[in-house]
């Protein structure tokens, strides 16, 4: 199977129009499937780079520059750090409205390496340097840059699109409570920034699929985005973002496309978590999954949303069910729940024009729960 996805043009300060195109491949076989996560931006090469510093600052801040890519949805900047640890120095990030996404000390950027920013929302990043003392031998670089525009081919919609916006549920107690644990996940991958869906299971810890997260170095670029969605006024919330510290590989498995990912603080107590049940869906039951197409703020597939079949080959015998609720890339590591709330499924596969499967795909949360008991 084959999984074309657009995106659409950015508009660049220089006041020209620079179009891209990105493809997602998805090759997919009813046994030993290979897919790839949604593809969900660009990353440019940057030259920022903090001058030679000497003495005592006198101005705050130190330095600072504005980074800007028309029309994108969000920008991450890749930083590296290196020198003389300052006494007292702080790195700031703001967005266009001038609200602080972000703080890093100075001894916090030397002791990470180069790394992946917070995610700025929109299109512009002010990015600035304060201290107070001398930041002699202390130098910043910012040497990429990522960005997001809208995209998202309904490749794996079942007829008419019928996914919601999440807020037309919330006078709905179970969907209410259970959709809050459920975040966007962003992180870079062969050098690629990518999108998926993500779930707290516990207090620190986020179930995705394999095929999204299946590395350290993946999860040090990941972060968990909790609330990124639109309330009943249409009004959109950025939410609250947690990074990932850790890629638990002896709590993931390639043959049911599962991995758990140990964020940083505690997200659970903001955000709660979700039951996970072990015992499999009846066909033709309905469902519902919680989920974040495209990258997109926060949406419910309910309506005509149901069990086709159980159990079905997935990356192993029997590893599946099919399923009709409507879905698109990015959509990969969304929990589908039955009436009462409880994760029946992880959703990892979306058809499209030929291949081998004609459905909709979820790993059976049985078989996971069941090796998650033995390990």
């Amino acid at each position: 199977m084959v999984y074309f996805r657009f995106v659409n043009t950015i508009v660049h300060r220089q006041s020209f129009w620079i179009g891209f195109l990105l493809a997602v491949l998805e090759l997919t076989t009813a046994q030993g499937a290979e897919l790839e996560a949604q593809r969900d931006g660009v990353i440019e090469a940057a030259s920022y780079v903090t001058p030679d510093f000497s003495g005592d600052q006198n101005t705050n801040p130190a330095w600072q520059t504005e980074i800007e890519k028309l029309g994108s949805l969000y920008v991450r900047l890749r930083i590296s750090a290196d020198g003389v640890t300052p006494v007292e120095a702080v790195l700031r990030i703001r967005d266009r409205s001038g609200r602080l996404v972000r703080e890093y000390t100075a001894s916090d950027l030397l002791s990470r390496g180069s790394f992946w920013s917070a995610v700025v929302p929109g299109d512009y990043a002010l990015v600035s340097l304060h201290a107070s003392g001398s930041l002699q031998g202390f130098r910043l670089a910012i040497d990429q840059i990522a960005y997001q525009a809208h995209g998202g081919a309904p490749l794996s919609t079942v007829g008419i699109d019928e996914k919601e916006p999440i807020a037309n549920y919330a006078d709905d107690a179970v969907i209410a409570r259970i959709e809050r644990p459920v975040a966007r996940l962003l992180f870079v991958e062969g050098g690629i920034p990518r999108t998926c869906t993500g779930f707290l299971i516990d207090t620190g810890e986020l179930m995705t699929n394999n095929h999204c997260v299946n590395s350290q170095a993946a999860c040090e670029s990941a972060l968990a985005i909790f609330g990124y969605q639109h309330d009943r006024g249409g009004l959109l919330h950025f939410g609250e973002q947690f990074e990932c510290a850790k890629f638990q590989e002896e709590r993931s498995s390639v043959e049911l496309d599962y991995a758990a990912l140990q964020l940083r603080g505690n997200p659970a107590t903001i955000w709660g978590t979700l039951s996970l049940s072990g015992t499999d869906p009846a066909p033709t039951s309905g469902i519902f999954i919680v989920q974040h197409p495209a990258g997109e703020p926060k949406k419910i597939s309910k309506k005509g949303c149901l069990v086709s079949a159980v159990p079905v080959d997935g990356r192993a015998s029997e590893t599946d069910f099919a399923h009709s609720c409507d879905t698109v890339g990015g959509s990969s590591g969304s929990p589908m729940f039955n009436a009462s709330g409880d994760v029946i499924g992880l959703h990892h596969y979306g058809f499209g024009e030929g291949g081998d499967w004609s459905e909709n795909r979820a790993i059976r949360m049985k078989r996971i729960v069941d090796e998650l008991s033995h390990r």
